[in-house]
């Protein structure tokens, strides 16, 4: 049975070892102080670092403690070179992956971060510093996400405090923003689908993603499963599409295949997609990709977004939706033709609750008793 870990004395000094560097850490009247020597971590500088720490214990004890440090670091000292934020937060994305944190995750949420901070071009330092880099992400992001950018920031100053690069965490005190109750996005209507298809038919440069819209527009497949999409993943014989797999960006930058971000399922296929998928499967190798990029490799889905299906909606005189209002737009059409939130949870990968919480505000409510 393993010890329990013994707690320091009050007034003790412990000496730490941060990336190689001696670090002092103590507390003083309720609060805790953390000083990076500057010093590599040898036997004779630990020794220095001991003396230093006996030296502060004393002036605890004796009510002499110099809050200020120059007693005990004098202003002429070197001054240690501090990483930037930037350089932080790159260490951080690496212990998140030592935490297992999804490529996905670390390349669409993580990554982002990386390069606002690059966009801000200062050092976090203080609580108004944050709160400054905090607005920025709120100027170019809807509520409920900037909101989970502060979230994984509070993880971040967390990180930072315990590996003594901070003293306090910037981001704790600043509040989440309000949100109301979650709706669905603008679906495209059967008329702007139709218009759609009928553009992506026209266009020679939007011709070579003309299936790969359609599976899109009629499967309420994720971007991400429909990229990854097999031919040994589609039974004729039984009209349906195993999805089990995805092809998502790694943390790297490149693909990595995963499994489904939900349950494995099987979706019947409709009269529209059998035609597609019919026209494309002769001489199909099974291990294959059904949808490529004209030069043969995997679609980049944030291309596609930014070029490809802007071309799409504009060429259909429809304003601009991402990809994945197309998996909205399914959900919202089978209900209106009769599917319980369960056939569709089950259909889209979901869960019952969360297509009842979106789209059930939208259903027609039953009518009231007359008396």
């Amino acid at each position: 049975m393993a010890k329990p870990k013994r707690r320091s004395k009050k007034g003790s000094v412990q000496i730490l070892n941060r990336d190689g560097l001696l670090t002092l850490r103590f507390s003083y009247k309720g609060t805790r102080h953390q000083r990076a020597i500057g010093l590599p971590d040898t036997p004779i500088n630990r020794e220095l670092a001991r003396r230093k720490a006996c030296e502060i214990e004393f002036d605890i004890a004796s009510e002499k403690f110099d809050p200020t440090f120059e007693k005990y670091f004098p202003r002429e000292t070197t001054p240690i070179a501090r990483p930037t934020t930037l350089e932080l937060w790159e260490k951080f994305i690496d212990y998140r992956i030592s935490c297992n944190t999804s490529e996905e995750s670390i390349s669409s949420r993580y990554r982002p971060i990386a390069a606002n901070l690059r966009r801000f071009g200062k050092d976090i330092e203080t609580e108004s510093s944050a709160l400054e880099f905090v607005s920025l992400l709120r100027s170019r992001q809807k509520p409920r996400t900037a909101n989970k950018n502060l979230s994984l920031l509070r993880g971040f100053g967390k990180w930072c405090l315990s590996e003594c690069h901070w003293e306090a965490n910037h981001f704790t005190p600043i509040a989440a923003l309000k949100v109301g109750d979650r709706i669905p996005e603008e679906i495209f209507e059967v008329e702007d689908i139709h218009r759609l298809i009928e553009a992506a038919s026209r266009d020679k440069i939007l011709l070579r993603y003309r299936d790969f819209i359609i599976f899109l527009l009629s499967s309420g497949c994720r971007p991400s499963e429909a990229i990854g999409l097999r031919w040994e993943h589609v039974n004729f014989r039984r009209d349906e599409i195993h999805i089990c797999e995805s092809l998502s960006r790694s943390a790297q930058g490149g693909r990595k295949r995963n499994g489904t971000k939900s349950h494995t399922r099987f979706i019947p296929m409709s009269q529209a997609i059998r035609s597609m998928l019919e026209g494309r499967a002769n001489g199909a190798d099974l291990e294959g990709l059904i949808f490529t990029s004209p030069t043969g490799k995997p679609i980049d889905d944030h291309n596609f977004s930014q070029r490809t299906w802007k071309r799409l909606c504009e060429k259909a005189g429809i304003p601009y939706r991402v990809p994945y209002n197309s998996r909205h737009s399914v959900s919202n059409h089978m209900l209106d033709e009769g599917a319980t939130f369960h056939q569709v949870a089950y259909s889209l990968g979901n869960s019952a609750r969360m297509i009842s919480d979106i789209y059930g505000r939208k259903r027609q409510g039953a009518k009231l008793p007359e008396f």
